[in-house]
Order: structure tokens, then sequence, then C-alpha cells
């Protein structure tokens, strides 16, 4: 392989397919737009192979970095639109904002709240600029957003745990009811003979 290459493929692999495998797990389709982005970054990889003229390679080497930081970038942009998605779905399903004050007794409220307005700012942010000098705003939103998405799967957990300890409550006052009531009667009983 040509050394010079080495770079575009080490984002590619590490960065641009497990974001892409994301992606289609996630919203179980591979978006065209990113697809179109890909195939360019492929494009100018040959055109840098085949080319003689070294001007032209620096060019070429250079479109495709870009393109693959284009592809990089719009990756985190479907990945912000899926988690979006699930997060409004769990405000709506649990009540918003009173489920995550009740979640561990208000524990993740504060970090909850922090992470969603860091995770609109930075989208904000990002949607003012061209999308190449949009990711690392791309790339902060989907982190918060990532860790918001840890926090929204632990309330159903928590709500579970809550269940558990409420009947495990009951259970035991109900033992301790039982007990007492079979004590009192073992005690009239023995009184009575």
């Amino acid at each position: 392989m040509i050394e010079s290459l080495n770079p575009i493929y080490t984002k590619y692999n590490e960065e641009l397919k497990p974001k892409v495998s994301e992606i289609e797990g996630r919203l179980e389709t591979f978006e065209e737009p990113l697809l179109g982005r890909v195939m360019e970054q492929f494009d100018y990889v040959a055109l840098f192979v085949i080319e003689k003229d070294e001007e032209l390679k620096d060019m070429y080497l250079s479109q495709a970095i870009a393109s693959l930081d284009l592809a990089v970038s719009a990756s985190y942009q479907y990945l912000i639109y899926a988690l979006v998605k699930k997060i409004k779905s769990f405000k709506k399903r649990y009540g918003g904002k009173k489920c995550i004050e009740r979640l561990s007794d208000g524990d993740y409220a504060g970090g909850f709240q922090k992470l969603e307005e860091n995770a609109r700012m930075a989208v904000r942010e990002g949607n003012s600029l061209d999308d190449y000098d949009a990711l690392p705003f791309y790339k902060d939103a989907y982190e918060s957003y990532t860790n918001l998405e840890q926090i929204v799967e632990l309330m159903p957990i928590a709500k579970v745990k809550r269940g558990k300890l409420f009947r495990t409550i009951v259970a035991a006052i109900m033992s301790i009811a039982i007990s007492v009531g079979v004590g009192i009667g073992v005690e009239r009983l023995l009184s009575g003979v």
C-alpha cells in the first residue's frame, strides 16, 4: 500500500466505518448523501494512485481527505438525528423532565440537563458552519447525546428496581404481620389450655 494513504485508511477504518455501522443499526439504512461522500473519497484515492504529476497527486490526496472528513461529519449528523429521536421518544413515554428528576432521587437531573444543553449548543454551532468546519461540533454533540442515551437507558432499570423494592417491603411487612398473628394465635391457644 502507498504510505501516504495510510492516514486516510486509518481514519476510514477507525472513525467512519464504525459510525456507518452504527447508522445502519440505528436507522436501518445507509443514507445516500453519505454514500456519495464515501464514493467521492475513493474516487480521489484512485486518481491519486494513477496520477504521475506530483502537484496533482497532492491535490487529489487533499480532496480525498476532505471528502472523508465530510463523510465523517455527515455520519455524526445522522447519528445525532437518531439519538435525538430516541431521547424525544423516551421523554414522551416517561414524562420528560419529571422522570429524570425521579431517577435515582434526582442524581441524574442536573447532568442530564447540562448534557442536553451542551449537545443542543454544539448542534446549533455546527449548523451555522459548513460541514467541514462543523465536524468538531457535531462530534461533541454526538458524544453528549450518547451520554444522554446512557442515562435514558437507566430509567426503565430504575423503575424496575423501585418496583422490586416496593414489593420486597410489602412482602417483609406481610411476613412480619403473619408471624405476629401466628404468635398471638399460638399464645392464646397455649394460655387457654
